[in-house]
């Protein structure tokens, strides 16, 4: 490496794939600072070019050879379609593969030789074996979606929050976030970036967020939401601890509540278009009630249920999956 303006001992290096290098923080590539660029520091003309040697040393980091790996010798460099060569000490003239070292012209161009005047190709085998090597324990983060992200070479997939899964009509706007920033929300009820459960109305809603990446490849979500009218009373000292379990659930569900007087209670049940599914009249005694629901037979959504009495009318949410 470049000590004090003494030259270099060598230019590159770089480690093949290796989880135990990686675990031990022994892995990469090492460039020589005197052959990077031209100055005072450098010991390059500013007519050599040795801008390759980056991309030499990137191979051998995804499991590249040299083309001139073990001569004339089977298996080479590991790879099919690159011609064998003696090489390492051969610096080819120019462009021209007039090498014949093991009785066929050597791949003069490509980045795995020493020629450092012409080099500008990989082959198809050698994209194939970096490929594979892309894979390999010790070289999978590189590529992964985290990784991309955090090195500002890929954007998080589309997502957005903010939406709960039902609403009352009289619930108050609620305010959605987008990622990554700066798509676009659409969708029954939303205004901007908001979402308006009384402006939505009764029923089903689909709100999609669509972002649209750089190059113009378009992304987006969609996530559904459910709004009913959930009139009604606050709990008071007639009817108190009204529970519905589980919530949500198939169809099958206890409902369970208290009540300290004897009066008429009316039960039903009500979609969120507000047509009656189920209805019972509750004729017992003071103290805690307890009964099994069946809706089996209906289809999955957002259900009102609703204990009607003279003083009012308490509410809570079915939700059947």
């Amino acid at each position: 490496k470049y000590t004090s303006g003494s030259p270099s001992l060598f230019t590159a290096y770089a480690y093949y794939p290796s989880t135990t290098n990686t675990n031990n923080n022994t892995d990469g590539i090492f460039y020589s600072s005197i052959r990077w660029g031209y100055g005072t520091h450098s010991e390059l003309a500013l007519d050599q070019d040795w801008a390759s040697v980056g991309t030499h040393e990137v191979g051998h980091w995804i499991n590249l050879r040299h083309t001139f790996e073990n001569g004339c010798s089977f298996p080479g460099d590991y790879v099919d379609d690159t011609p064998p060569t003696t090489g390492g000490t051969i610096e080819l003239a120019g462009c021209l593969n007039n090498d014949q070292s093991c009785s066929v012209s050597t791949n003069g161009e490509n980045y795995m030789d020493y020629n450092h005047d012409c080099k500008k190709m990989f082959t198809q085998g050698q994209v194939d074996r970096m490929t594979a090597a892309l894979s390999l324990p010790s070289r999978i983060m590189l590529w992964s979606q985290s990784n991309l992200q955090a090195t500002g070479c890929a954007l998080p997939p589309v997502s957005f929050v903010g939406l709960n899964a039902t609403y009352c009509t009289t619930d108050t706007v609620v305010t959605l976030t987008g990622t990554p920033a700066g798509g676009t929300f659409s969708g029954t009820g939303i205004t901007g970036n908001q979402f308006d459960p009384s402006g939505a109305g009764i029923g089903s809603h689909t709100i999609t967020y669509s972002f649209t990446y750089p190059g113009g490849n378009t992304d987006s979500i969609s996530l559904s939401v459910d709004v009913s009218v959930c009139t009604g009373i606050k709990e008071g000292h007639i009817i108190s601890g009204l529970q519905v379990f589980p919530n949500p659930n198939s169809g099958l569900f206890m409902i369970e509540f208290n009540r300290t007087e004897i009066v008429n209670t009316e039960l039903k049940i009500t979609d969120i278009l507000g047509q009656v599914v189920y209805r019972e009249n509750l004729t017992h005694s003071s103290g805690k009630y307890k009964k099994q629901i069946s809706l089996n037979k209906y289809r999955a959504g957002v259900y009102c249920l609703q204990l009607v009495t003279e003083q009012g009318v308490l509410t809570k949410k079915v939700i059947i999956e």
